[in-house]
C-alpha cells in the first residue's frame, strides 16, 4: 500500500481490533499518542523549527490487549497479573 493511502484510523486502533482476526493479544506503542506526538512535531517545523534540532523520541505509552475468549477458545489461563496490566480485555 503507498504511504499516501495509509489508513491511519485502521492502525490506531488495530489492537482494539485484534479480536475479529481471532488474535489472543497483542502490545505495542499506543499509536493514537504517536500520532498526536508527530502533529505536534510537525507544528514545530511549520513555525520554523528545524527538523534535525528537534529530539528523536521513542514511544513512552504501550497498550495491552487480551482476548479472553481466544484463550478460552485454547485452553489457556491468563494469570491475574497480566490481566491487571492490560489496557482492554476483550470477552
Amino acid at each position: 500500500m503507498p504511504p499516501s493511502s495509509v489508513d491511519f484510523e485502521s492502525l490506531a486502533s488495530s489492537k482494539a481490533r485484534i479480536w475479529s482476526l481471532g488474535g489472543l493479544l497483542a502490545y505495542g506503542p499506543d499509536y493514537a499518542a504517536m500520532f498526536r506526538r508527530i502533529g505536534e512535531f510537525a507544528a514545530r517545523i511549520l513555525n520554523g523549527a528545524k527538523a534535525g534540532d528537534l529530539p528523536m523520541e521513542q514511544p513512552t505509552m504501550v497498550e495491552l490487549v487480551i482476548n479472553r475468549g481466544v484463550a478460552k477458545a485454547l485452553g489457556l489461563t491468563i494469570p491475574s497479573s497480566v490481566l491487571l496490566r492490560a489496557n482492554l480485555i476483550l470477552e
